[in-house]
């Protein structure tokens, strides 16, 4: 992976992360970066950011609208690639597909 992807994994983490942590501080178990981020395939400008975001517990309605509030403000930022990832519990990763 070259230095301009690496890059611009890392700013898309840090903001992805920060407004997790700004707008659903309790939510959040663990953040997994998966696809093209993690095994060197990702194309600067060209790739999505794939995730897997595990909650603690299922999110309240409050917390939904937090998590629409997130992915606007992360989708106003034209230089961050685009997020396709998934938003789960612990029991919705035990479940079979």
């Amino acid at each position: 992976m070259d230095e301009r992807a690496a890059a611009e994994i890392e700013l898309a983490t840090r903001n992805l992360v920060g407004l997790i942590e700004r707008h659903l501080p309790a939510l959040l178990e663990s953040l997994t970066l998966v696809g093209s981020a993690v095994d060197g395939d990702y194309r600067a400008g060209q790739s999505d950011l794939d995730f897997v975001a595990v909650f603690n517990a299922p999110p309240t309605e409050d917390e939904i609208d937090g998590l629409t509030v997130l992915h606007r403000l992360y989708g106003s930022d034209p230089t961050l690639p685009v997020l396709g990832g998934i938003w789960i519990t612990p029991d919705g990763l035990k479940a079979s597909p």
